[in-house]
């Protein structure tokens, strides 16, 4: 809500502030012709213009169309994704390789059953102490969920 207001105030202020530039300007142009001073003031645009009126029985999936709820909604996917990459950081690592080939120092026993080779490995990686950072790192991701 403070935030909410906090951007009203700026938008009433930068209001202002053009409504200011814009009388400097007419006055400036004003002060050449008269009837350039009468064309300003008529296309003044009005304030307070009435919003369209909306006619009754419209579904309510017409809100998931708008352009900003649609980003909303991505941006709390985004949010909840980061709560799953980091979630998924207290799991240990698996690599698992494999190599093989052909391997000689003659080309005519290249293709021989002594020339080939093969090697498979697996590695696990799993850090033990990190002093809460998974744990803060995650509930900074929940705020920002909860925030969004």
């Amino acid at each position: 809500m403070a935030q909410a207001e906090a951007t009203l105030a700026n938008t009433e202020a930068t209001g202002t502030g053009i409504a200011k530039d814009r009388a400097l300007y007419e006055h400036a142009i004003a002060n050449t012709d008269r009837q350039t001073r009468l064309r300003l003031f008529h296309a003044r645009p009005k304030s307070g213009t009435p919003l369209p009126a909306l006619p009754v029985g419209l579904p309510s999936e017409l809100l998931q169309r708008r352009p900003d709820v649609a980003a909303a909604e991505r941006t709390m996917a985004q949010a909840n994704a980061l709560i799953g990459v980091e979630t998924a950081a207290y799991y240990p690592t698996l690599d698992l390789t494999a190599t093989g080939g052909f391997e000689s120092t003659a080309l005519s026993t290249l293709f021989t059953a002594p020339a080939r080779f093969w090697s498979l490995g697996a590695s696990a990686a799993e850090t033990l102490f990190d002093a809460g950072l998974r744990k803060a790192t995650i509930a900074q991701y929940t705020a920002q969920f909860t925030q969004t």
